[in-house]
């Protein structure tokens, strides 16, 4: 613990350093520090962190690649048409939709538990 504290600082003014010598502009380092109390408010409300850091590290490539799509075809249903799009958009649903259901799953087994009175022993 006591490596931590001076850990932390250490990394903290490094991070900074590297956003603003990113490209010498103040505002890449609000930027760093506002997706870090974005990433500090979603640890604490239980919000997962990895879709959000594979957004701001994949983004501009899906845009990019997203713009390159729809300039093979103006036909907005290119996405669904085409077999790779296709599954991929069927991966994401059933991801999805597996999710949903492990939720509810766990939530029926922890009602049934608090029916039981099972009192809960995990470790």
């Amino acid at each position: 613990m006591f490596v931590a504290y001076f850990l932390a600082p250490i990394i903290l003014v490094l991070c900074v350093i590297g956003s603003y010598a990113l490209n010498n502009i103040i505002e890449n380092v609000w930027t760093f520090f506002l997706f870090g109390i974005l990433g500090y408010l979603m640890v604490k409300t239980g919000f997962p962190l990895a879709p959000l850091i594979l957004g701001v590290i994949l983004g501009d490539q899906i845009e990019v690649n997203f713009i390159r799509a729809v300039m093979t075809s103006s036909d907005w249903t290119l996405f669904f048409t085409r077999p790779w799009s296709g599954a991929m958009l069927g991966l994401s649903v059933l991801s999805f939709a597996y999710t949903l259901w492990q939720r509810r799953r766990a939530a029926l087994r922890e009602a049934g538990r608090a029916a039981k009175g099972e009192a809960d022993l995990e470790f």
